[in-house]
């Protein structure tokens, strides 16, 4: 694909972006989109597959009380890799904890956050911005 159009600027912005990046995803489209309009960008796949509550059960579990495991690590990335990123944007965090937020916050207050595909969310004043 050709950038037809970039971002003034956009090359001076790093983008750490947490979703769903399994090809195909809208979040993974998105992250492409980003490059393409010349963000440089980190993804996190937050991704975790299908889950069978016969092989899964802690995890099954834990979806079904609306409290999904990170199995993927994604709270610790945000820690670590946040405070070099302008932008840490995400995309549908169901596993995302308020303590990761704020950890960044505290190493990295410059750093705005983005919540993309926003539902009612009990840490959504720890979001800079809400796209929907």
């Amino acid at each position: 694909m050709s950038r037809a159009t970039t971002v003034p600027g956009a090359a001076d912005c790093h983008v750490l972006y947490v979703g769903d990046l399994s090809a195909g995803s809208t979040a993974e489209m998105r992250l492409r989109a980003l490059e393409d309009l010349g963000y440089r960008v980190t993804g996190v796949n937050s991704a975790t597959g299908r889950i069978s509550p016969r092989r899964q059960p802690l995890q099954y579990i834990a979806i079904k009380m609306r409290r999904p495991l990170d199995m993927a690590g994604v709270n610790r990335r945000i820690r670590r890799e946040g405070p070099q990123a302008d932008i840490l944007w995400i995309d549908k965090g169901v596993t995302i904890r308020p303590h990761a937020l704020r950890a960044l916050r505290r190493a990295a207050p410059r750093v705005k956050i983005v919540r993309g595909q926003p539902r009612a969310v009990s840490s959504a004043t720890l979001y800079d911005f809400v796209v929907r």
